[in-house]
């Protein structure tokens, strides 16, 4: 018995050792199997982004040696330099070759660094394409394994960020050295950068507006309007506006509005640029006053004088009012420039232009048909008294004698009135009317 119970133990004990000894071989195993399988997997990704790294229209890799030759290198860095997988083949693509001399130093510092380290940290330089012409790039290297003498290296093309870059400098030169002011705001104009020109036109700083509303459209409020109405429609406004100095002067520029807008058609910013136009504003005004003034006397000449009348019947319309003409014109005249020459004519009839404005109103007009004669418009009249009254004030002071580079001159004048509505309810029949009764009196004194 008991040596029965010593052979049924030893084999029971042996079993149970050798089960162990199995499960635990079979667990290990497993293990591996899945080590194996995890280092597998890893690789197969690894080499999966490799190669999409590799095929990738974003970087370019290729690999290198430090004598020069590129021994493989994916296609975007051949397209890159404009070469083919065939000039590479060929041994046409070497990198030293393809470095200016000016970065030679920049490539012995990561030469050095990669031989202490093995990696070199990125930095940018510049290569050769096929037609010669510089590439910026920015790149990185390091040597495979414990092998000094080659490795791979990745390439990032700058040019893009490069002509950005120069754009931006571009840009922003044109920003400083502008002699137009140029206004950046956010979408509610409230402004977040200013050029220099601002100073200069406007007295004001970038902290005497940053943050602030654009002055310029805060002088105007009907104006204002519709300028942001025209914003939301088009994009863009364009006129001429007024705007305020530091010291608190009014000055006419012309302003320029243009939105800008983002990925979603969404307004972020608006850009203004504006200039000062007093000289042009001043000329501007001034061709008008010569347009609409008698150049010898400065009086209104035939033109505006039509306008005038015509406010006047409207203005008289309105308010239920009555207005007059009165028709000057000048009896000894054509003696004067007869006997005394042109000369001495015209200051005759600026002397005559300023009498004729000595009883009138600042709402009243004088005006000078030409030659000599002269018309007088009389607005908001009461009665026809007050305009006989004007006359014969008027006719007392032109026959007043006058003297002229020493020559004493008299003249005399004759004068017709007309009375609006009475006697013509439009310029044309007024004028005729106020003509012909001056005339009537010219041959009845005559």
């Amino acid at each position: 018995e008991g040596a029965r119970w010593v052979k049924r133990t030893t084999l029971i004990a042996s079993l149970s050792i050798l089960f162990l000894f199995t499960s635990i071989a079979m667990w290990v195993s497993r293990q591996i199997m899945c080590n194996i399988s995890e280092v597998e997997e890893s690789l197969r990704t690894s080499e999966s982004r490799f190669t999409s790294l590799n095929q990738s229209n974003t970087i370019g890799i290729m690999s290198w040696n430090l004598q020069g030759e590129i021994t493989d290198a994916n296609d975007y860095f051949l397209r890159m330099l404009g070469y083919t997988p065939r000039d590479l083949d060929n041994g046409r693509v070497n990198w030293k070759r393809l470095t200016p001399p000016q970065w030679d130093e920049a490539d012995n510092k990561a030469i050095e660094e990669l031989l202490q380290t093995g990696k070199c940290e990125p930095y940018e330089k510049e290569l050769y394409d096929i037609y010669g012409t510089l590439v910026p790039v920015y790149l990185g290297a390091a040597f495979v394994g414990n092998d000094q003498n080659s490795g791979i290296a990745f390439f990032v093309d700058l040019s893009q960020k490069k002509w950005q870059e120069e754009q931006l400098k571009l840009a922003a030169a044109v920003f400083n050295v502008s002699h137009d002011g140029i206004i950046i705001t956010n979408e509610n104009f409230n402004i977040i950068s200013i050029n220099s020109a601002i100073s200069n036109i406007l007295g004001f700083s970038i902290d005497d507006l940053l943050g602030k509303e654009v002055p310029l459209l805060n002088s105007n409020p009907e104006q204002k309007h519709q300028i942001q109405e025209k914003l939301r429609e088009d994009g863009y406004w364009q006129g001429d506006t007024t705007e305020h100095t530091k010291e608190g002067l009014s000055m006419p520029v012309h302003l320029s509005i243009n939105s800008v807008y983002n990925n979603q058609n969404k307004i972020t910013h608006y850009i203004l640029i504006f200039f000062d136009i007093t000289e042009s504003k001043a000329r501007e005004d001034k061709l008008k006053h010569l347009a609409h003034h008698d150049m010898l006397t400065g009086l209104s000449n035939r033109i505006h004088l039509q306008k005038k009348i015509n406010k006047a019947i409207k203005r008289a319309q309105e308010r239920n009012e009555h207005f007059a003409l009165l028709f000057f014109d000048l009896d000894k005249f054509k003696p004067v420039n007869d006997t005394y020459g042109h000369d001495v004519g015209d200051k005759l009839l600026k002397i005559v232009a300023i009498r004729l404005g000595t009883y009138v109103r600042k709402t009243d007009t004088v005006a000078r048909l030409g030659g000599d004669e002269f018309i007088i418009l009389l607005e908001s009249l009461d009665n026809r008294e007050r305009a006989e009254s004007i006359c014969e004030k008027t006719l007392k002071d032109l026959c007043t004698p006058t003297e002229i580079d020493g020559i004493s001159i008299e003249i005399s004048a004759s004068v017709g009135i007309s009375i609006y509505p009475y006697d013509g309810e439009d310029a044309k029949a007024l004028l005729e009317k106020a003509d012909m009764e001056m005339y009537r009196n010219k041959k009845h004194y005559s």
